[in-house]
């Protein structure tokens, strides 16, 4: 059995805690982590990281419907394959900005428009 013990080394990222198996395997703390433990220990707004995942689910699932591979899409949109693959990995989510994000749903076909919340 494996069982993560604390390692108080960061990753490259910043400050994001890493565990360590009996075995020495590395594991990334923050992928066990809920989308508010996250927010709250990187200090971001939990409902902008939310915002942000939906949409960076969306852009993955219109790539692949749309048959483009990540380095098609890096290309039309003037980035690299592996910038494309972080943001839909969710790796730094609270660093993509929406622009960013809007930008590539439009590449992939979407328009988008800002509505009024609808009343509880």
């Amino acid at each position: 059995a494996r069982f993560p013990k604390e390692d108080p080394r960061t990753t490259s990222e910043g400050n994001r805690p890493r565990t360590e198996t009996d075995q020495g395997d590395l594991i990334m703390a923050w992928k066990e982590m809920t989308v508010e433990e996250l927010a709250n220990n990187l200090g971001v707004n939990v409902k902008e990281v939310q915002e942000k995942q939906k949409l960076i689910q969306l852009i993955t699932k219109a790539r692949k419907a749309s048959g483009l591979s990540q380095a098609a899409l890096a290309k039309k949109v003037g980035v690299s394959q592996s910038r494309i693959a972080q943001i839909e990995s969710g790796v730094s989510t609270s660093k993509v900005t929406f622009d960013v994000l809007l930008n590539l749903l439009s590449v992939l076909g979407y328009d988008f428009k800002i509505v009024p919340k609808k009343a509880a």
